[in-house]
């Protein structure tokens, strides 16, 4: 009896799952978890998630191929399935080896139906771009390369003194006035490095920099 009862129970949207073409089909009751292969390597990979006949409150697993790998896009296999199923309640488990989602998706969406999901390996932690100042113990000037544009760039600024403070910035053209922010700023080593987090607008013309000048600070 009670076999039967778990067979009876078995969700519409499982029996379409079984007919999902590719090596990440995958089907399980649907109180559980399905788990999905993410197919690639560890710098980028692909998860298809089968939507043949609709989920309801589907719980999916997405076993990635490197631990930490980010999601890039999620997709449906077709344009017209878009508005079709709904993500929610992502959560990442087993140590960041695997991305788990809810899943929600409309009975009538045909054989072959899928989400595709990609993911990349995280982005490596960029290395701090290091600028001397230069002057003397009295005033110095950094300048801070921005062509092309900057994201989060870390830059430590070393100083001649451990005396100094934060004079201004300001951009070697008048165009770049609003084209750049700098933030998280700090003095490190004590009060030899001066340390910000610099962002810049993509497409900042080649030669762009920023003057950052210090000045010997008042006790």
């Amino acid at each position: 009896m009670s076999l039967r009862r778990t067979l009876i129970a078995l969700p519409v949207a499982l029996a379409g799952a079984a007919a999902l073409a590719g090596p990440a089909a995958a089907a399980a009751p649907a109180t559980g978890l399905i788990h999905v292969d993410c197919v690639g390597n560890g710098k980028a990979c692909t998860a298809r998630v089968n939507l043949a006949g609709g989920a309801s409150n589907l719980r999916v697993a997405v076993v990635l191929k490197k631990r930490g790998m980010r999601l890039v896009s999620a997709q449906p296999s077709s344009p017209s399935l878009a508005g079709s199923y709904a993500i929610s309640d992502q959560v990442r488990r087993d140590f960041d080896k695997e991305y788990v989602f809810t899943l929600n998706a409309v009975e009538a969406a045909p054989s072959g139906s899928a989400v595709v999901l990609k993911f990349a390996a995280p982005a490596k932690k960029q290395k701090a771009t290091i600028i001397r100042c230069k002057g003397n113990a009295e005033e110095c000037v950094a300048k801070v390369p921005i062509g092309g544009g900057a994201s989060n760039r870390k830059v430590v600024v070393q100083l001649p003194d451990t005396n100094m403070a934060l004079a201004s910035v300001t951009p070697n053209r008048s165009s770049l006035e609003g084209a750049y922010s700098i933030s998280n700023q700090k003095l490190r080593t004590g009060g030899s490095e001066y340390v910000i987090t610099l962002s810049a607008v993509q497409g900042t013309p080649a030669g762009s920099y920023l003057k950052v000048a210090f000045e010997q600070a008042i006790l």
